[in-house]
């Protein structure tokens, strides 16, 4: 709350001060509102920032409850569909059916899936092709998340897990490791494989 209100006051203060701008001159109504929308941008950018810090260490107890996995992957892929299609990605599931349902926190489970798309999102500036695809083997659920992006290089590859690491310049560092957190919570295991300039593969085992 500390960060968190006086953040949501500049917000609200910003947006009252744009409403005012109609009564200034045309010349220094433009030089001041590309001020305000800087000043504005920045903390939205913290205001994300400070709600990721705490989803990462505020969390809840799991609800485990049986869920079937296609139907979660489904929904957070037509969640965040209009957000692809903006960005030119095309995303194909290919989902086998003979997954069958099994005790998971369903809500934590599709934010993960909406953090790993997004990271897809922003691998991808110039648009590509997400493919996500699950299947079976005994009793073990595999998720793979296939991005065309511009990849991750050797060196940043065995940090990617790490809070606060990134190679993004508005990025928080915590989304994976959010990832990381939840699928150990299923008592799973997430890896990554990427090479720079060949997109990355992300792939999730669940019992």
């Amino acid at each position: 709350h500390e960060l968190g209100n006086p953040l949501s006051s500049i917000m609200i203060h910003l947006r009252l001060l744009k409403e005012q701008f109609a009564s200034l001159p045309l010349t220094a109504r433009r030089k001041t509102e590309e001020c305000v929308d800087v000043i504005q941008a920045e903390t939205e950018r913290l205001d994300r920032m400070v709600k990721n810090f705490l989803r990462a260490t505020r969390k809840r107890p799991s609800v485990f409850r049986e869920e079937d996995v296609n139907a979660l992957v489904r929904d957070a892929a037509k969640f965040m569909g209009p957000e692809m299609g903006k960005a030119g990605i095309r995303c194909r599931l290919d989902l086998d059916k003979t997954v069958p349902p099994f005790l998971m926190d369903a809500e934590r489970m599709h934010q993960l899936f909406i953090n790993l798309m997004k990271n897809a999102i922003e691998s991808m500036p110039e648009g590509g092709s997400l493919e996500i695809s699950s299947s079976r083997k005994d009793r073990l659920c595999t998720l793979v998340f296939r991005d065309e992006g511009m990849g991750i290089s050797a060196e940043h590859l065995p940090h990617v897990f790490e809070a606060y690491y990134t190679t993004k310049e508005e990025g928080s560092g915590l989304g994976l490791m959010i990832a990381y957190n939840v699928v150990k919570d299923h008592g799973g295991k997430i890896e990554v494989k990427s090479r720079r300039g060949e997109g990355t593969s992300l792939f999730i085992y669940i019992p």
